[in-house]
């Protein structure tokens, strides 16, 4: 089991290494070279630098991810390929995602692009709120609770 951070996209990375230390688990950070970084509070994590392409660190993320790992990412397309390769999937807000819950997220990303595409100049695509400390506890609990059950899909809302 290693854990692999979408490390473009995330906020907590600090507290997601600290978790990943406790256990003694390896930690893998994805970043594209536009977001180099040599924080020490990220020193025991591997890092991979990518191109700055659009997608680059998603596709090193899933050419690498394998079952059982942990993806931590808020990117519904990443999160959609790396369960089909027998990853745990974990977003930045802590939730851990079902099979299903991304089949319904695809569904819904697919349909507001659509609408969004057509013009109609009446979609607005809306993101989440802002992080915040209780999105910090809980990716944090959620992540134990995928380390301690390694392989178990549920969702779960912390």
């Amino acid at each position: 089991m290693k854990i692999i951070l979408d490390g473009d996209s995330l906020p907590f990375k600090k507290n997601i290494i600290e978790t990943a230390q406790k256990h003694g688990i390896k930690i893998i950070m994805v970043l594209s070279i536009a977001h180099y970084t040599e924080k020490a509070e990220y020193a025991s994590a591997e890092k991979i630098y990518v191109d700055s392409e659009n997608q680059a660190a998603d596709i090193k993320i899933a050419n690498i991810a394998e079952k059982g790992d942990i993806v931590i990412t808020n990117d519904t397309g990443l999160a959609y390929l790396v369960c089909g390769r027998g990853a745990v999937v974990i977003t930045g807000k802590g939730r851990l995602l079902s099979t299903a819950e991304m089949d319904m997220k695809i569904q819904q990303v697919h349909i507001m692009k659509k609408v969004f595409r057509a013009g109609t100049g009446k979609a607005k695509i809306r993101g989440e709120k802002a992080f915040d400390k209780k999105d910090a506890q809980r990716l944090i609990t959620v992540l134990e609770r995928a380390i301690q059950k390694p392989g178990e899909k549920s969702d779960s809302r912390g």
